[in-house]
């Protein structure tokens, strides 16, 4: 996957926005990334957890905003 060229290695963008500064979402700023890995045996699983702001995401209307 490392030599796999991004989209817009074609020329092609998307959105009128530029990339933040590592091109990540954790460049927007609140947003909080976690995860864990599970590698144990046959047993090899993974999780990941993007919070959008510090709030209450299950009870903020704003999460669900398009």
């Amino acid at each position: 996957m490392k030599n796999q060229k991004r989209i817009r290695d074609f020329s092609i963008t998307i959105g009128e926005m530029k990339t933040g500064k590592y091109n990540s979402i954790t460049d927007v700023p609140g947003v909080k990334v976690g995860h864990s890995t599970l590698n144990e045996g046959d047993i090899k699983t993974g999780v990941t957890a993007i919070l959008p702001h510090d709030g209450n995401t299950v009870y903020s209307l704003s999460t669900f905003r398009i």
